[in-house]
C-alpha cells in the first residue's frame, strides 16, 4: 500500500522580498505513486488568485514579486495517479529594503560624564520598527544602552574617554534587522585644561 501523497515548499529568500527582485520556489513531494508534477499559484491579500506555472515536471521557478503586501504561495502536487496535494507559505514583498540611518545632537565629539541624545530613522522594509542602541569602545567591549523598543531615541551619558562606535540596529515587522553606526570621540574634561594651561604657560614664558 502506497503512502499518503505529502508536499513540501521552500522559498528562498524566506519571510519577505523586495518587489522586482528574484524570489526561488522550490517543492518537494513523497509518497502517493510517484512521477509528480508541479503547480505553482499566488493569493494576494484580497483574495486575487494568479497562476504562477500551470502543472510541470519541474519542481522548481523564479518568482519575480510584484505589488507590495502579504502574499500566500502555493504548489500543487499531483502524482500518477491523479491524486492532488496542495501546501502553502506565506511571504511579504516590500516597496524597498530597509535602511536604517544613527544622528546625534553632538558633533562626533564629547566631553565624558555629558549626554548625547541619539535619534534613529528607517526606512523601507515592513513598517512597525523597533531600535536598539549600543556602544563599542576601542577596547572592543560591548554595552548595551537600550533594548528593542518602539522609540527611536536614546540618551547615553558617556564615560571613560577614548574612541567609541554607536550602533542602532533596526527591525522591521518582518523580523529584518539593518544596523547603522556613528563613530564618536569622548573627551577627559581635566586633562583637556592641563593642556591648554601648560601651552598657555609655554608661551608666556618664552616672550
Amino acid at each position: 500500500r502506497n503512502r499518503e501523497l505529502n508536499a513540501s515548499f521552500a522559498l528562498s529568500p524566506s519571510g519577505s522580498a523586495v518587489s522586482g527582485s528574484r524570489v526561488k520556489l522550490t517543492a518537494n513531494a513523497s509518497g502517493g505513486t510517484g512521477n509528480y508534477t508541479y503547480k505553482f499559484i499566488i493569493c494576494d491579500a484580497r483574495g486575487n488568485w494568479y497562476k504562477l506555472r500551470d502543472y510541470g515536471t519541474s519542481n522548481s521557478i523564479t518568482w519575480i514579486p510584484g505589488a507590495s503586501g502579504k502574499k500566500t504561495l502555493y504548489v500543487d502536487v499531483k502524482d500518477s495517479s491523479g491524486t492532488v496535494k496542495r501546501t502553502g507559505i506565506s511571504f511579504n514583498v516590500i516597496k524597498e529594503e530597509l535602511s536604517v540611518f544613527l544622528t546625534s545632537d553632538s558633533a562626533g565629539e564629547v566631553l565624558s560624564g555629558k549626554s548625547v541624545h541619539l535619534i534613529a530613522s528607517a526606512a523601507g522594509g515592513t513598517e512597525n520598527y523597533t531600535y536598539k542602541f549600543l556602544v563599542c569602545d576601542d577596547k572592543g567591549n560591548w554595552y548595551k544602552l537600550k533594548d528593542y523598543g518602539s522609540s527611536n531615541v536614546c540618551t547615553w551619558t558617556t564615560g571613560a574617554a577614548g574612541k567609541k562606535m554607536l550602533y542602532v540596529d533596526v527591525k522591521d515587522s518582518s523580523g529584518t534587522v539593518k544596523r547603522a553606526a556613528l563613530p564618536f570621540k569622548v573627551k577627559n574634561e581635566e586633562l583637556t585644561g592641563m593642556l591648554v594651561a601648560d601651552v598657555q604657560g609655554e608661551a608666556a614664558s618664552g616672550s
